[in-house]
C-alpha cells in the first residue's frame, strides 16, 4: 500500500515538473513597494528573489512580461550595520565579546558612500571609511611562541591590501573584542590612524542567502541621496539585467523565488524525515542540479550525523530511484556502485564528507534537509 501511494506520487510530480533549475523565480506585475514585495512573497512564494549566479540571473529574466520593460524588485537590501570582523573564531564570536564597540560621536555615517572599512583614529576610537583609502594597519599575531600580538605595519595600503598582508604573514588584520584589547592596539598605533579588522558588505538579500553575485550597473551603487537602500533590476533593452539601487517606497513589479533548503539537525529514520518535512515544510529536499548539489552539499557541512537524508527513493517495482517530492532525476551524484543497487528497504543519504549518494536501511537515524517551495502535483 505504502509502495503503491508513493508511486502515484511520483507520477503525479512527473507530469507538473518539467525542468531541474536551481531556484525557480516568478513574476509579479503588481507595482508595490519594496517592504510590501517582499512581504507578498513570503506569503505567496518563499521571498523576494536572490539570484547565486549569470545563469540564475537569466533564468529570472526570462519569467519576466515581455511587454514590461521597466524595473523590478529583487531580494537585495542595504544594511548599514552588518559590521564584521576579518578574523571570527569561537572565541571571538561568542555574545560577551562581539558586542563590544568604539566608534566615535556619529559614527559610522558613512558620509562618503560606500564607506565599509573601518580604521582606528588616533585617539583610539573607530572610524568609517572607504576601503580603498591607504592606511597603516595592525596585525594580530596568534602563535603561541609570538613575542608581540599587535604588530604596526607603517605601510599605507588599501583595507584589502592590509588584510591580505597579515593573513600572509601573521593570523589576520587585528580584531578589538574589548576595551582592554582597543588599549593595546592603541597603543600599537602610536598615535596614527590604523587599519583595524572591521569591516562590511552592506549588500544582503532578503532571504539571508550568501550569495556575493552582483550586476550593477555602470556607476552603480551610489546611494543617490543617501537613502537608496532597495535593489531593483532593469528590463530595458539596453541595460537589461543589471541592477540599481533605489528608494525603497518607490512602487515597482517584482520577482519572488521558490524553492528553499533548510537543515534538520535532529535525527529521525527516512520516513519520520519525509512526515517532519511534510508537516513543516514542503518535502524532503531533492537535488535538481549541480547547482542544488553544491547548496546541498555545504549545507550538509554543519550536520551532527555523518550523512543526511534526501528525499530519494528507490522502486523495487520499477527499478529505478526516484524523488518523492515528484522531480525527475535529472541530476545524479551517486557514489559508485550505488545507482544500480536495487534494495527494496533503503532510501538515498548525502554523506556530508564528499557530497556523494548512498543507500541506507530506512530506520538508520539521520540528519535531514528539507524543502520549501511549491509542491508538485
Amino acid at each position: 500500500m505504502e509502495r503503491r501511494a508513493f508511486l502515484i506520487l511520483l507520477f503525479s510530480g512527473l507530469s507538473s515538473l518539467s525542468s531541474c533549475l536551481a531556484r525557480q523565480y516568478v513574476f509579479v506585475n503588481k507595482p508595490l513597494g519594496w517592504s510590501d514585495a517582499q512581504q507578498y512573497c513570503r506569503e505567496k512564494h518563499t521571498d523576494l528573489a536572490s539570484i547565486d549566479n549569470a545563469e540564475e540571473l537569466d533564468g529570472l529574466l526570462n519569467t519576466a512580461d515581455s511587454a514590461y520593460t521597466g524595473q523590478a524588485w529583487i531580494g537585495l537590501y542595504y544594511d548599514m550595520n552588518s559590521w564584521q570582523w576579518s578574523l571570527t573564531d569561537s572565541d571571538f564570536c561568542s555574545e560577551r565579546k562581539s558586542e563590544y564597540s568604539n566608534w566615535a560621536t556619529g559614527q559610522p555615517d558613512n558620509s562618503g558612500v560606500n564607506e565599509n572599512c573601518v580604521y582606528m583614529f588616533a585617539g583610539s576610537q573607530w572610524h568609517d571609511d572607504i576601503c580603498i583609502r591607504p592606511y597603516p594597519f595592525i596585525c594580530y599575531n596568534e602563535s603561541s611562541n609570538a613575542t608581540q600580538r599587535y604588530i604596526r605595519i607603517d605601510q599605507n595600503m588599501t583595507w584589502t591590501e592590509a588584510q591580505r598582508f597579515c593573513r600572509e604573514h601573521y593570523t589576520d588584520l587585528v580584531s578589538v573584542r574589548s576595551q582592554s584589547e582597543n588599549e593595546e592596539v592603541k597603543k600599537a598605533a602610536n598615535g596614527q590612524h590604523v587599519w583595524i579588522g572591521l569591516n562590511r558588505d552592506p549588500w544582503k538579500w532578503s532571504d539571508q542567502t550568501s550569495s556575493s553575485f552582483r550586476n550593477w550597473y555602470i556607476g552603480q551603487p551610489d546611494s543617490y541621496g543617501g537613502s537608496e537602500n532597495c535593489a531593483e533590476v532593469y528590463l530595458q533593452e539596453d541595460r537589461k539585467g543589471k541592477w540599481n539601487d533605489i528608494h525603497c517606497t518607490e512602487s515597482h513589479p517584482f520577482f519572488c523565488s521558490q524553492g528553499q533548503l533548510f537543515l534538520i539537525r535532529e535525527n529521525k529514520s527516512w520516513e519520520e524525515a519525509v512526515h517532519y518535512c511534510r508537516a513543516n515544510y514542503t518535502d524532503l529536499g531533492s537535488v535538481g542540479s549541480a547547482e542544488w548539489q553544491r547548496l546541498v552539499t555545504q549545507l550538509a557541512q554543519n550536520a551532527s550525523s555523518a550523512q543526511v537524508w534526501l528525499g530519494l527513493r528507490y522502486t523495487c517495482t520499477l527499478g529505478f530511484w526516484f524523488w518523492v517530492s515528484g522531480e525527475p532525476l535529472c541530476y545524479s551524484n551517486f557514489a559508485p556502485g550505488i545507482e544500480s543497487k536495487c534494495s527494496c528497504d533503503q532510501a538515498g543519504a548525502l554523506t556530508v564528507a564528499d557530497g556523494n549518494w548512498i543507500a541506507l536501511p530506512y530506520s538508520q537515524q539521520l540528519n535531514f534537509i528539507c524543502y520549501r517551495g511549491p509542491a508538485s502535483g
